[in-house]
């Protein structure tokens, strides 16, 4: 996480990807990180 690493979230709608990429960068503030959370749709 140190060098900016991205993580991507794939699946079809409802699959709650919004809910886990949300849960990973609270936990990630939590640790002391910076998160950038967007969408990537048009």
């Amino acid at each position: 996480m140190e060098k900016g690493a991205r993580i991507l979230l794939f699946g079809p709608p409802g699959a709650a990807k919004s809910h886990l990429g949300s849960a990973i960068g609270h936990a990630l503030i939590d640790a002391g990180y910076r998160v950038l959370f967007t969408r990537t749709s048009r």
